[in-house]
């Protein structure tokens, strides 16, 4: 498969080298990058569905984690049982929790292959769902 897959509510949407959907992704033709708001359109909030859909991106494509209320923060754990028991022991921070109801965004730019894992650290909200999985391809 040559292209970026977003699964989303069960299902897979190709959008690499297509004409990418306004609520989720777009590309930039130079690069062949895309953007990707993480849990679009409801973006970086606790979801009601009561999980957020994996992610597969290709190195260089950009992740934005965005909210527009609450008090959350985008951080990383390095493994796969960190995630599954939001376990913040060995957390990577990389957007600080910000105080107040202000709309809030972070980028993240895949940078090699493997796999990662976003979470919030905010009190429960990593148990409460606010967290995705993803694999970067080559």
């Amino acid at each position: 498969l040559d292209g970026f897959v977003l699964k989303r509510k069960g299902q897979e949407h190709l959008k690499r080298n297509t004409t990418p959907g306004p609520d989720y992704a777009s590309a930039d033709p130079s690069t062949d990058a895309l953007q990707i708001t993480v849990n679009a359109p409801d973006g970086w909030e606790i979801p009601a569905t009561g999980s957020i859909a994996d992610i597969k991106a290709r190195v260089g494509d950009q992740l934005v984690f965005a909210w527009t209320s609450g008090y959350h923060d985008v951080s990383t754990v390095p493994t796969l049982a960190a995630f599954d028991g939001c376990t913040m022991t060995s957390k990577t921070e990389l957007a600080p929790a910000a105080p107040g109801s202000a709309s809030q965004a972070y980028t993240y730019t895949v940078a090699e292959a493997g796999e990662f894992y976003f979470l919030s650290s905010v009190e429960t909200q990593c148990n409460d769902g606010l967290k995705v999985t993803g694999e970067r391809l080559c």
